[in-house]
């Protein structure tokens, strides 16, 4: 402040000062100074925390405002000396008032950051209150529904009481009964146990009676069997010797062309035949063992489609008929060709279509493309090589496209066969191995060429235990003794 600059009345403002002595104080205004009032000798006393809302202060603003007022206090060295004094005075009221404002700004930050501070405890413990509110709410209703669901058990539950009164009758009512039952199926018990045995004594006799009916049909098929063959031979011999003695009759011996060494030589022949069925009985089988054997090339039959009136089956050398037969039994049409002029008997009286004569001649005169499958079983052992390829090749030109060839011979793969097997048949040739007769049929223009193992003697084998030497003994002694070559055309 500059001292040239104030304009005041000095005898005035001696009067003011002095008045200010005497009852109040002097503060300057716009460069006049004014009284003021008494300062309170203390504050009033600050209302407790608790009863104060937290407020924004603007406790920066405060401080500079009361550092500001602390600074405008000091008396300024240019003021006239003989205004110092009254300055000096002002100041010390202001420095008191400065204190007091301090102390209070300094009180009321304290109880703004309380307020503050309890502020944000209450928001905690609103926030808290709410939660615990909505708990309160969930926990109302989950009680509410507890007792509702409390209630409807307690009426399920006396219902179930009642239910389990009533069933608990119906249980005594049927406990009574059960030992009714129990005292009946005592009874039944003791009857059933006696009808037990007199079935075991029924079933016992029943068995007894059908061994004895099984082994009566079997001698009687065996005896029906030998009938056959017999009557055939006797029938062969009648006509054997009828045809002798006429061939040696007086009054026709001339006029007859056959002379009497043909009549022998067939007569022989005949007695060949007879020779060949008992031959056939002893070392071929029974008839039905026979068929079984034969039974694992129906499916090939079948898958053929032969069998048929136009695809019939042809069986070259049919012999007895078993095969023949067993084709009849499955419904499929087939045709016998044989030499045997007894075999042909034979199966003639078993209602087998069979014709005497022979089979590479049957084959050579039957239509092209008329057969749905040619079959012949232990047949081309008999036959020369000539005969034989002509036989294959015939039978590729009698067959029907897609016709089934199975030819079954003796495998001399097998030792016991190829060294004794086989030449228990005095009519036998020689051994055909099965790749050569493979490859012949093959050549003949055939396909699918297979060839079958059949008839192991895996009972008689020995146990090879993983051993290599054992293992091809029992296939060279006791593995397939025959084996058959099917083809298609």
């Amino acid at each position: 402040m500059d001292a040239n600059e104030i304009d005041v009345e000095v005898q005035d403002l001696v009067e003011r000062i002095r008045a200010a002595s005497a009852g109040g104080t002097l503060r300057v205004s716009n460069g006049t100074p004014e009284l003021l009032p008494e300062p309170p000798s203390s504050l009033p006393p600050v209302p407790g925390v608790d009863h104060l809302a937290p407020k924004s202060l603007k406790s920066q603003r405060v401080s500079e405002l009361i550092a500001a007022a602390e600074k405008a206090v000091h008396v300024d060295r240019h003021i006239p000396k003989f205004l110092r004094r009254l300055f000096r005075k002002q100041g010390k009221y202001d420095q008191t008032i400065l204190d007091l404002v301090s102390q209070l700004a300094k009180r009321i930050e304290q109880m703004h950051n309380h307020a503050s501070l309890l502020y944000e405890h209450l928001k905690v413990q609103t926030r808290w209150l709410e939660i615990v509110a909505s708990s309160r709410d969930t926990a109302t209703r989950a009680i509410a529904q507890t007792i509702e669901h409390a209630t409807g058990l307690e009426q399920e539950l006396s219902r179930l009481t009642a239910e389990a009164a009533s069933e608990a009758d119906d249980l005594r009512t049927l406990q009574a009964r059960q030992a009714q039952v129990e005292s009946r199926v005592e009874r039944l018990d003791s009857l059933s146990a006696q009808t037990d045995d007199r079935q075991r004594q029924y079933e016992a006799a029943l068995q007894r009676i059908e061994d004895a009916t099984a082994a009566a049909r079997a001698d009687l098929a065996r005896t029906e069997e030998r009938h056959l063959r017999d009557s055939a031979f006797l029938k062969s011999q009648i006509t054997i010797y009828a045809d002798l003695l006429r061939s040696i009759s007086p009054e026709r011996g001339a006029s007859r062309k056959t002379t009497a060494r043909q009549a022998v030589d067939e007569a022989h022949a005949r007695s060949l035949d007879a020779f060949y069925v008992a031959f056939e009985d002893r070392f071929r089988g029974p008839r039905d063992e026979v068929k079984c054997r034969l039974e694992v090339y129906v499916p090939y039959i079948l898958k053929a489609e032969a069998g048929s009136e136009e695809r019939p089956v042809l069986d070259l050398g049919c012999g007895r008929g078993e095969w023949l037969e067993l084709l009849q039994e499955s419904h499929l049409t087939a045709h016998g060709v044989d030499l045997n002029q007894l075999m042909v008997q034979l199966c003639t009286e078993q209602q087998l279509r069979v014709t005497a004569g022979d089979a590479l001649e049957y084959v050579t005169h039957s239509p092209p493309e008329s057969l749905g499958a040619i079959t012949a079983f232990h047949l081309i052992e008999h036959l020369p090589f000539a005969q034989l390829m002509e036989l294959v090749q015939q039978s590729w030109r009698a067959l029907r496209p897609g016709g089934l060839l199975i030819f079954e011979t003796p495998n001399p793969a097998n030792i016991q066969v190829g060294a004794h097997y086989f030449y228990r048949d005095y009519t036998h040739r020689r051994p055909l191995p099965a790749d050569s007769t493979e490859f012949l049929v093959a050549n003949a223009g055939f396909r699918e060429v297979t060839v079958l193992p059949l008839n192991s003697a895996e009972a008689l084998e020995i146990d090879t235990d993983n051993d290599d030497l054992t293992r091809r003994f029992n296939e060279f002694f006791y593995g397939p003794q025959d084996y058959a070559v099917i083809a298609v055309k």
